[in-house]
């Protein structure tokens, strides 16, 4: 059996990945194929359930650099004329179904596209409104994260003039609740954060008045006391009221202390690190921590 009866069975029998790699041997091995050979190669692939429509449009591609030779030339390579009209036509037909299956591709993509958009528009809208039920910012940080997974889905090179006037809408409403509840939350944790400050501040103080001595005779115990509970927290977000109250400690314990602890104090609280605003562990403690 001649290979281009085999690639013809094979055809037949729609085994086409087999069937490409005879016709092809068959332009290989032969330095001037035969018109049965190249109207072969095109019925190929019309018919070939190649992956991609992009992919036949390339072998199309390789089939026209053949042709355009035997065109020219069509003596030399012993097809006549007509043969050579007739793939012509038949590599034109080819041609235009995959310029025409591409195009409904493409507006298929386009309109699967838009679908979606339309979709994920719809769920920004709704997750806009529960931003407004929110309680907690663990909460709200949670929220924020599921509305940037959903907005990344969407493809805004092919949103219409109206989705487009509709997202720049959204984004507006997003950027002026988002800065709402910031400032919001914020105020929560400055106020926990003084109230927190207030009660250490308080302890100090307490501890102090109590312990002088015992704090005194041991560098470790008073530096300890003013790690943990007093130069921990940044002056700059104390409300006025906890900046007195911490003025009065401080002074209160330094008009009492020795040079040598005055200096001990102070050193104290140039190298003390802070506890910074939003670094709370949330917890029902409400304890927090270092940044």
């Amino acid at each position: 059996m001649s290979k281009y009866t085999k690639f013809l069975n094979l055809m037949d029998e729609k085994e086409y990945h087999k069937a490409g790699i005879l016709i092809k041997d068959l332009f290989e091995e032969s330095v001037y194929p035969h018109y049965a050979i190249y109207d072969g190669y095109l019925d190929w692939i019309k018919e070939n359930n190649i992956e991609t429509l992009e992919e036949k449009k390339n072998e199309l591609k390789l089939f026209e650099r053949k042709y355009l030779q035997i065109s020219i030339s069509f003596k030399v390579f012993n097809i006549s004329k007509n043969n050579i009209e007739l793939l012509g036509q038949k590599f034109n037909e080819i041609q235009e179904e995959i310029k025409s299956n591409l195009c409904k591709q493409n507006d298929e993509q386009i309109k699967a596209i838009k679908s979606g958009n339309s979709a994920i528009l719809k769920q920004l809208e709704g997750k806009l409104l529960e931003i407004d039920k929110v309680e907690d910012k663990d909460s709200f940080d949670k929220l924020l994260i599921e509305v940037k997974t959903i907005e990344s889905k969407l493809n805004p090179t092919k949103f219409d003039e109206s989705e487009e006037l509709f997202y720049n809408k959204l984004i507006d409403l997003y950027a002026s609740k988002i800065t709402s509840f910031t400032n919001y939350f914020s105020n929560i944790d400055l106020r926990e954060y003084n109230l927190k400050a207030l009660d250490d501040f308080k302890l100090t103080l307490d501890t102090f008045k109590k312990n002088k001595r015992k704090l005194l005779k041991n560098n470790n115990e008073f530096k300890k006391l003013l790690e943990e509970h007093f130069f921990i927290y940044d002056i700059n977000k104390l409300y006025k009221e906890t900046q007195e109250f911490y003025s009065y400690t401080y002074n209160y314990i330094f008009m009492r202390i020795d040079a040598d602890y005055k200096y001990l104090f102070t050193d104290i609280a140039l190298k003390t690190k802070k506890y910074e605003l939003y670094c709370r562990i949330r917890t029902q403690e409400k304890n927090w921590r270092r940044c």
